[in-house]
Formats: C-alpha cells, structure tokens, sequence
C-alpha cells in the first residue's frame, strides 16, 4: 500500500451558514499549491505527483478537471453526516427530475435531514479553534494500492477520498467519536483504516446527533429545505435523522412519487437499484475482502419501514472511477503513477 498525501489549507468560511459545505462529504474545499501533492509507494522514494491531478479529469466527453484553480473537494470516508443540501437525482429510465412540477408546484428542491445544520456547525467550531482560522493548515492522506494508479484516489464525482489532518487530530475520527456522523464504511478501505473507524464510531455513537439516529424508517418531510448561507443558527433539538445514504434514495423516491412517475413505495424504488447499490456484510466483509458475498442494498430496509442492520454492519461497494488527460492531442486513460 502507497500513501498518498496533499498539504493545504481549509477555508472555514465554506462551511454552513457561513458558506455552503456540508459537514462530511462533498464541499470540503482544500486549496493546494505546486508540490503540493506527493506519492510515497510501499517500496520506493515518494515522487511529487500535482502534475498528474492538475491536468486529469473524470469524463472524457465532459471533461471535468478535478483540480479546478487549484482547488480540491474531499470526501472524508468512513463518515456520513446528515444531509444539509440533497437534491433529488434524476433517473434515466424515469425520466429527468429538471424543472419538475405536480399541477404547477415545484417538487424539487434541495432537501435537509433534521441535524444536517447541527453537524456543519460541530465541525466549523472545532475548526475556529484551530491555529490560522480561516484559512487553517490540513494534510489529505489515503491509502491506495501501488498497482491501481491516481484513479484510486477518486470516487466517481471527482472528490478525493481519505482522511484529513488537522494539526494531531484527524477529522474524520473526530466526527465519529463526538458523534456528529454516523459511520459509513466503503470497500475500498483498507482493513486498518475500516477498524480505525469502526472504533470511533464505538466512542461516539451515543454522542451528539448520533444520539438521534433512527433504524425507524421516517417519513420523508418535504419542508425541510436547505437553508442559504447566512441563515440563523437554531436548534435542532431532539429531532431524529436516518442513515443518510437511505435519506438520499428517500429523496429521489419521494419527487418521482409525487410526480405520479413511480407508483411504488421507498421498498419498491429501493429495489430497482439492486444491481448498482450493493453491500458486504462487515463480518463477510473482514475474512475474506472482495470475495465476500454482495447483498442489494434493499435488504438493508425491511417494507421500507426499518433498517434491518446497524450502520457499522454495512459495507458499500464502491462504484468504480476512471481519470483522464490529453497528451498529444488524444485523450488517454490515467493508469500509472
């Protein structure tokens, strides 16, 4: 296993309400700078690779960069906060969710779990104490494997994915252990790095918002809506949340239903993804890696009514990624450091 490490700076101003990040995932934005990427192979001289990311990109159609103005977004893995800004997503054999009305009413919008502002605003406190606030010093580190290439690094939105350091504090373990995001474990995780996360989790999970977390499936509440930066901070009390990944399928679910373009239930809807969304059991999972037996996510939710496995009995599977360049003139897959 290699490491590969990005030194930077994280902007607290982007976090909710005073930007618009959210508290786990998508918009946590790390500025980097030349040399500031490096890979340090299992055997071998760690070799500066910025060049490799500044010119790469997702689609080869679209084109993507996943480096735009020196700018990153990471996904912090092992963690999974409640939504604070979800928009439902369009299905291609349903037809597309843009500009969707029932009778002239707008259905889509960007929805909020309960504790979703909660958990945005644990994290940007514990960031102000840090030294430099705004703009505080972090390391992104993963874990990858040598032979795999910087693709590994990427999920399939173009975010990195790992770990990031704040001075000795890892943040990702923090969140888990003050209980301010329910655990969320991929298999594309090394099994130090699963364990490291399922410990946090054993320290936290009665903590903070995890406190509140719900194997009750709750009904879906549409005015809910992601409040814009600069919204006042307000309690959100005892109000219970369920496993974010669930709420993001909720979502969609919900604006096909009401649109009279799927007649089913969640249980239904979740079923129709079974061929994508798919999971190992973490026992499985442990002893025998990728050879272990994959479930359909639906097993997971029980007439969409209950969950049927605690959060830190689930192994996602990743969806795969791919990076791109054009090197003389031809565009050509990323596949070496």
């Amino acid at each position: 296993m290699g490491f590969l490490t990005i030194k930077g700076t994280l902007d607290i101003t982007k976090l909710w309400p005073d930007g618009e990040s959210d508290a786990d995932t998508s918009k946590v934005l790390v500025t980097v700078g030349p040399k500031a990427m490096s890979y340090k192979p299992q055997v071998g001289k760690a070799k500066e690779v910025s060049k490799i990311y500044d010119n790469a990109f997702l689609d080869k159609a679209l084109k993507k960069p996943v480096v735009e103005k020196g700018v990153i977004t990471v996904r912090l893995q092992g963690v999974d906060a409640p939504e604070l800004h979800y928009q439902p997503q369009s299905d291609p054999k349903l037809g597309s969710l843009a500009k969707s009305k029932n009778n002239g009413v707008q259905v889509v919008f960007k929805f909020r779990q309960a504790q979703g502002e909660t958990a945005t605003v644990a994290l940007r406190d514990r960031l102000k104490k840090a030294p430099g606030q705004p703009a505080v010093r972090c390391t992104f580190v993963t874990q990858l494997d040598d032979n795999k290439g910087p693709a590994e690094a990427i999920d399939k939105y173009g975010r990195f994915v790992g770990d990031i350091m704040v001075g000795n504090t890892n943040l990702n373990h923090w969140l888990l252990e003050q209980g301010t995001a329910v655990v969320s474990l991929y298999n594309s995780l090394e099994d130090d790095e699963l364990r490291a996360y399922l410990k946090a989790w054993s320290t936290g999970n009665k903590k903070g918002i995890a406190r509140h977390y719900s194997k009750k499936v709750l009904p879906f509440d549409p005015t809910l809506i992601f409040r814009k930066k600069g919204a006042k901070v307000v309690s959100e009390g005892n109000k219970r949340f369920i496993l974010p990944k669930l709420y993001r399928r909720q979502t969609t679910w919900f604006a096909y239903h009401k649109l009279n373009k799927f007649q089913g239930d969640l249980q239904a809807f979740l079923q129709t993804k079974d061929d994508s969304d798919r999971f190992f059991e973490i026992d499985d999972f442990l002893d025998n890696g990728l050879a272990a037996v994959q479930h359909p996510f639906s097993l997971c939710v029980k007439d969409a009514k209950q969950m049927t496995r605690k959060p830190d009995e689930i192994v996602f599977k990743e969806a795969a990624s791919a990076l791109y360049a054009t090197q003389g003139g031809q565009v050509k897959k990323i596949t070496s450091w």
